[in-house]
This record gives C-alpha cells, sequence and structure tokens, in this order.
C-alpha cells in the first residue's frame, strides 16, 4: 500500500460526520462500524458511503506496526538535495515508510526499514552530507485536529518484548495485506482457528507490537499543513516534552532518537506552528528547535515491501 502525491492536491469537503468518522478511524480502524454508525448517529449505510468516499479520496486503511520489536531497524535520513533519478529509486525502494520533500536546511527526510544503514546511504546517497537518526521509539498519535471529545485514547502502551512464532507472523502479514479482514478471513488465508487469531491479535496489541489499526492520510486533502519538527532535548525533559506534545491536537506520530524527538505537526495554518513551538520554548528553553514544512511530493507506505517479506519469510 502507497499513498503518493506529486501535485497539488484539492481539499476535499468534509462535514461534521466525516470530522468524527476520521477521528475515530484515526483510532481504530477496526471499530465495529454499527458501533461507530451508533456513535455517529447516522445509519449503517450512510457510513458505509462516507468511508467508501474518504478511502477513496484521501485515505487508506493501516495497521501502525512497532517495528522495533521485531528487531528490524528505522531510521530517519535528512537529505540537502536529491537528483531526479536519485528520487525515482527512493521513491520505488521497497524499505521506504515515507519520503517528503521539504522546505528547511534539508530537502528531503526519509524514513526507512534497515538493520544496516551504512549500506543503504553509500548505495542511495552516496553524494551528500546527511543525517541520520536511528528510531529508538515509535509513539502514535491522537491527531485530533476536530475537538472531538476523547477520553479513551490518550494513554501510551509499554513496549513488550515476546517472542513471535509463525502463527504469529503469517497473522501480521495478513492483517498488513488487509487490515480489516475479518477473523473469518484472516482464517481462511492463514488456515488459522478463529479463536487463536484472536487471542493472538490481543497479544500483539497488549505487547504494543501492533500499535494501531488507523489510517494513513493525504494530509492535504482533508484541509491541513505537514511540518516535521526535529526536537534537540535534554534527557531529564524528554517526558515533559513528550507529555505537552502528545496533548497537542494537531500532534502527529513522535519518533524518539537519543537526542530528542523528530515529529509530525499537522495545523491548519502557520499560526498554530508558531504557538505550539513558543509553548515548548516556555517549558525549556535549552530545546532546540528545526521546522520542515512538507511540500506535496511525498510517499507514505507504513507496511513496505520490506516488511512484508520478513513476515512472509518468518511465517514459513
Amino acid at each position: 500500500m502507497v499513498i503518493l502525491s506529486l501535485k497539488p492536491e484539492e481539499r476535499i469537503k468534509l462535514d461534521i460526520h466525516d470530522k468524527k468518522i476520521l477521528f475515530y478511524l484515526n483510532q481504530d480502524s477496526r471499530i465495529s462500524r454499527k458501533q461507530l454508525a451508533k456513535k455517529l448517529k447516522i445509519s449503517p449505510q450512510s457510513l458505509h458511503y462516507k468511508i467508501e468516499r474518504l478511502e477513496k479520496e484521501a485515505i487508506k486503511l493501516i495497521v501502525l506496526i512497532n517495528y522495533n520489536l521485531l528487531n528490524i531497524n528505522q531510521h530517519i535520513i535528512l537529505v540537502p538535495r536529491l537528483s531526479n533519478e536519485e528520487k525515482e529509486r527512493l521513491m520505488e525502494n521497497n524499505s521506504v515508510i515515507f519520503l517528503i520533500q521539504t522546505l528547511g536546511k534539508y530537502q528531503y527526510i526519509i524514513n526507512i526499514l534497515t538493520n544496516d544503514i551504512n549500506k543503504f546511504c553509500e548505495k542511495y546517497i552516496p553524494n551528500y552530507h546527511i543525517e541520520s537518526y536511528k528510531i529508538e521509539k515509535q509513539i502514535p498519535d491522537i491527531f485530533n485536529p476536530y475537538g472531538i471529545e476523547n477520553t479513551t485514547y490518550n494513554k501510551i502502551k509499554e513496549d513488550n518484548k515476546i517472542e513471535l512464532d509463525k502463527k504469529d507472523y503469517k497473522i501480521l502479514l495478513q492483517l498488513c495485506k488487509n487490515p480489516l479482514d475479518s477473523l473469518i478471513k484472516i482464517s481462511e488465508e492463514t488456515g488459522i482457528d478463529r479463536q487463536t487469531i484472536k487471542e493472538r491479535i490481543i497479544r500483539m496489541e497488549k505487547a504494543n507490537i501492533i500499535q494501531k489499526f488507523r489510517y494513513a492520510a493525504n494530509i492535504f486533502k482533508i484541509g491541513f499543513l505537514t511540518y516535521i519538527i526535529k526536537l534537540k532535548i535534554i534527557p531529564k525533559n524528554k517526558n515533559k516534552i513528550l507529555n505537552n506534545i502528545r496533548n497537542n491536537k494537531y500532534s502527529g506520530i513522535v519518533l524518539e532518537t537519543t537526542e530528542g524527538y523528530i515529529q509530525f505537526y499537522m495545523p491548519p495554518s502557520h499560526n498554530e506552528l508558531f504557538e505550539f513551538t513558543e509553548i515548548l520554548q516556555k517549558i525549556d528553553n535549552t530545546i532546540i528547535t528545526e521546522i520542515y514544512q512538507a511540500s506535496e511530493y511525498f510517499k507514505i507506505d507504513p507496511n513496505p515491501k520490506t516488511a512484508l517479506e520478513i513476515f512472509e519469510k518468518n511465517s514459513n
């Protein structure tokens, strides 16, 4: 699955029900459609139509995997420039989770899966002075720009490294291919009984291997700008800053590094960005902030082919 944009996109019109659907699907895309229709006080038919439209125009339902717990390393690379040929090679690369062209000190920010970052850089970006950061932890967002009342999704789950067997990897592989598959469908595809599938999914969720069933979005089309913010923070202040990041309704996924955090921030205008960074500066005046505004040249593939190949190999 790839969400790809190479040219300016028109924003789609959203009513209050669309906004609520986006919020709930971002927190748990496998939520019962009957339950969601009841929350929104609309008919199941209307809900189906609205989700179908959103999927067609702006979102793709995914499963967010905590790759670190599976011994698959994530890295962020900041690159000053790329030739057209280099861009094309990276856009087609099977290990790229996202590639975003930006305005700022570096023109490209790339998130990849690799256990050999040096080899990757030597092969794909050998001619540039880059910055590279290993992701120590991936922290899902509670992006809530519409102010939907939320008392359920704030807690950060603890990582718990558990051993997975072939059945677990078969289930993960099927969920990455089709995140909304029913237990019956997963059973048909994997040959594993439904009760075992249910128990394994719950176990992987509790361990934080499966972090979220959610969506990847073309954020421009639903009315927001996208910034990537790199924060260098002294260790004793990291938790305080993280709490403030997660309490901001425009904050996206946060990636923790040894130096601090790299996060997505998706406000409707630059004004909210300035307010946000000013708040962080008041909390910790030693914080060093770099801001990159994303252009509409990007690729998002949260479950890239490299991950699926590893899951398939481990399921045999």
